[in-house]
């Protein structure tokens, strides 16, 4: 718990989590210039994400977690180009699209809007407009299509990204694997093909990956993917079409799940296939 007042007793931080409030977001939360951080969440708001938010200069983090929010994401929350740092929407009804204002706030490192019914498309760009993104959480939505950017690759802080349960479409950018900070890919459930970067073995810090439910992904295993034993703890490739086999330092692993055949290793024979 962040302290609410600063020491002129101006209010600076709003959180109000788990309450059992009721009722919507007061416009009246826009007058209160001083505040940088607002947490509001479990319990039951409802109503929609109130545009004077985007009238608040020091605002650095806005998380909205599951608040019962409807209606779309206020344009006007692009006013806080050089300020908001984590915007956490997650678990809500909002719909529509993300408002192209939003790709602009360039001090933006945490972006949440998963469990919701929007419509987003990854820009080409955006690692023009939002170069310290460092969390990307965009799981079930309502609509996440068409392939990944190559130009992820240049996002060189992102550390987590999370897009499973969509219908992204297209091969796993292989430029990923320039990315020292980043730690997991979770897409399963896609409609992903082509193979598995070999590249991805050169990740210094990586523990998760998560591909299952991509049947359109095939090839061999990537062998320099055994370079990952020091630091993988999670490698899901169920219902993927992904042949080869799993190198033996991969088999120690709690959370590994394949399916044989097509694959084998760690107890699966080959003579299976």
């Amino acid at each position: 718990m962040k302290e609410p007042c600063n020491g002129n007793q101006t209010l600076e931080n709003l959180e109000l989590l788990g309450n059992g409030l009721a009722g919507t977001l007061p416009e009246e939360l826009g007058l209160l210039t001083s505040l940088k951080y607002i947490r509001l969440g479990k319990d039951n708001n409802g109503g929609t994400i109130i545009s004077q938010f985007g009238s608040l200069p020091k605002l650095w983090g806005l998380h909205l977690v599951g608040s019962h929010l409807s209606g779309t994401i206020p344009s006007e929350l692009g006013s806080l180009s050089n300020t908001l740092k984590g915007f956490a929407v997650q678990g809500n009804f909002l719909s529509g699209s993300l408002p192209s204002e939003l790709w602009q706030l360039r001090e933006l490192k945490e972006l949440r809007i998963g469990n919701n019914p929007l419509e987003l498309s990854i820009q080409n760009d955006v690692h023009k407009y939002m170069p310290k993104f460092r969390v990307i959480y965009a799981a079930r939505l309502t609509t996440l299509d068409g392939s990944l950017p190559t130009t992820l690759g240049l996002l060189t802080g992102l550390s987590h990204f999370n897009i499973e349960e969509n219908v992204v479409t297209g091969p796993l950018p292989s430029e990923l694997a320039t990315l020292t900070s980043l730690g997991s890919i979770i897409a399963k459930i896609n409609q992903l093909t082509g193979s598995l970067p070999s590249e991805y073995g050169l990740f210094r810090s990586f523990a998760s990956l998560d591909l299952r439910g991509n049947m359109g992904m095939v090839g061999p295993f990537p062998p320099q993917l055994a370079n990952l034993n020091e630091s993988l703890e999670l490698l899901d490739l169920e219902d993927t079409s992904i042949t080869g086999n799993i190198p033996k330092k991969l088999c120690e692993l709690e959370s590994l799940n394949f399916a044989c055949p097509p694959m084998c290793g760690c107890g699966c024979p080959c003579s299976e296939l």
